[in-house]
């Protein structure tokens, strides 16, 4: 494709994406808990890709159900109903120990040793949402397609040294499908406060056969500029108005 081809691409999106340019928008700050499903499963494999080596067992302690935190940044564009939303979050997970117990089938050498897995996340989301016109308080939902990005360190301190797992970082990115709740809470023009819970199926299209369930749980708050519904309602109350005032000026 020539560059005038790619030249009238562009003009075209743009063209497409300048409506969306005028439609109310928000933007928003968040911080919250976040919680992984069957982690463990992502860790040992991950752990077991950086020994490369031929593994007959794998044998650690549960790292599910543990507890970090995140912070993310989102933006909001009204479609007159349904709104678009984007946001990305940076996850943190502080380190756990992971036992490894492994038989190596070419030597038939069993090693012991123990890590420190420390985890983090980047998962970036576009997704639609619809919230109730309720004034107040708003209950909405939505579901977001999700790349997460994966980064895990794996740390030796304890048992058989190993060369090739020495501060060594690993991780398999995941693409998967996110699914939110929640109420907003706007008092204030233009400033609305948000209560929300996600759950991610993080490696949903990405999972191997014999891969378990990469989930995730975000819990937080957030606060957001801008009032899409607010102003949208502001506009209809305008547009309602103007004919009684036309009527009052006439008598």
């Amino acid at each position: 494709m020539g560059s005038l081809g790619s030249l009238q691409i562009a003009l075209l999106v743009i063209g497409l994406l300048l409506p969306l340019y005028s439609l109310p928008a928000q933007i928003g700050l968040g911080i919250g808990l976040a919680s992984t499903g069957e982690d463990i499963k992502k860790a040992g494999g991950e752990l077991e890709d950086v020994l490369q080596k031929d593994v007959k067992s794998l044998t650690y302690g549960d790292l599910s159900g543990e507890v970090g935190f995140y912070g993310k940044i989102g933006f909001k564009k009204g479609l007159g109903g349904p709104r678009i939303a984007a946001d990305v979050s940076y996850v943190y997970f502080q380190n756990s120990q992971i036992k490894l117990t492994a038989l190596s089938i070419g030597q038939g050498t069993e090693i012991s040793a123990t890590f420190e897995v420390g985890t983090s996340l980047i998962p970036i989301s576009l997704g639609l949402e619809y919230a109730l016109s309720i004034p107040i308080l708003r209950p909405y939902a939505g579901a977001y397609p999700v790349y997460t990005f994966v980064n895990r360190t794996f740390t030796h301190i304890g048992g058989t040294r190993i060369a090739s797992v020495e501060n060594q970082s690993a991780g398999e990115n995941e693409f998967g499908l996110g699914f939110e709740g929640g109420a907003e809470f706007a008092f204030i023009n233009n400033l609305t406060i948000t209560l929300s819970g996600r759950f991610t199926v993080a490696n949903m299209f990405t999972a191997d056969n014999d891969e378990g369930t990469l989930g995730l749980l975000q819990l937080g708050a957030s606060i957001w500029f801008g009032d899409i519904i607010g102003n949208e309602k502001r506009e209809e109350g305008e547009s309602v108005e103007s004919p009684s005032l036309q009527l009052n000026e006439d008598n």
